[in-house]
């Protein structure tokens, strides 16, 4: 099980996360995105409904993002496959026909927050909580000596990014969290510079392209230092 000062941290994360979930409600709840000529593409890899649709703008959701569809009073779960232009691939939960003439599309992001607070609650039944101990800066690593990092790579963060940077740098595994607007790309682009000035090899995954540009836009001023 895990000892009491780790519950407190998992009793923060998740305080994190209802607060993140709260402002996500507020900020998606009335967003509705409407979509036209929706037509069924076939059968996902999980057996959900493929669907395209029309829709009269840009939509700036990153892949992956879990919607609801509204038809009218009835109301399904999704996931945004990808977004081009003015056109949209859903992965729907249900059969909706071969054709939709019409829908409104509505972000749920808090979803993720949702599972993600599941899991951090699941934490607490486990045995296995080294790396959890790393990654909340409770266990040293194997690593004595704090990671070098460059006056320069952190001098226009504040304090609770310049700390985050260097739990990064002396850890295996961290865990950053905060909310938008809080700096946490910047933090990221970061760690990466100090990691490739020290001579490491660097790959950023994230969860969409448009992620990883905010990153790849953030380090771009310090780009002649990789060469």
């Amino acid at each position: 099980m895990v000892e009491e000062a780790l519950c407190d941290i998992l009793d923060d994360l998740c305080g994190a996360v209802d607060e993140e979930t709260t402002a996500q409600l507020s900020e998606h709840q009335r967003t509705r995105i409407p979509l036209s000529d929706g037509r069924l593409l076939g059968h996902g890899a999980d057996n959900e409904y493929l669907y395209a649709f029309a829709c009269g703008s840009d939509v700036t959701l990153p892949d992956e993002s879990p919607i609801q569809l509204i038809l009218g009073s009835y109301r399904t779960h999704g996931i945004l496959v990808s977004s081009e232009r003015e056109a949209v691939t859903l992965a729907i939960e249900e059969d909706l026909g071969d054709e939709v003439n019409s829908a409104d599309m509505v972000p749920t992001p808090w979803e993720l927050m949702e599972r993600l607070k599941e899991q951090l609650q699941l934490l607490r039944t486990r045995a296995d909580v080294g790396l959890l101990r790393q990654s909340v800066a409770l266990q040293p690593t194997v690593k004595k000596a704090r990671a070098y990092v460059a006056a320069d790579v952190v001098a226009e963060l504040n304090e609770g990014q310049r700390n985050a940077v260097h739990v990064c740098l002396d850890h295996e595994l961290s865990f950053v969290w905060g909310p938008p607007g809080t700096g946490k790309s910047t933090t990221v682009a970061r760690v990466v510079q100090q990691l490739v000035l020290s001579g490491r090899r660097v790959v950023v995954a994230v969860h969409s392209n448009a992620a990883v540009d905010v990153v790849i836009i953030m380090l771009e001023p310090c780009s002649g230092e990789f060469s």
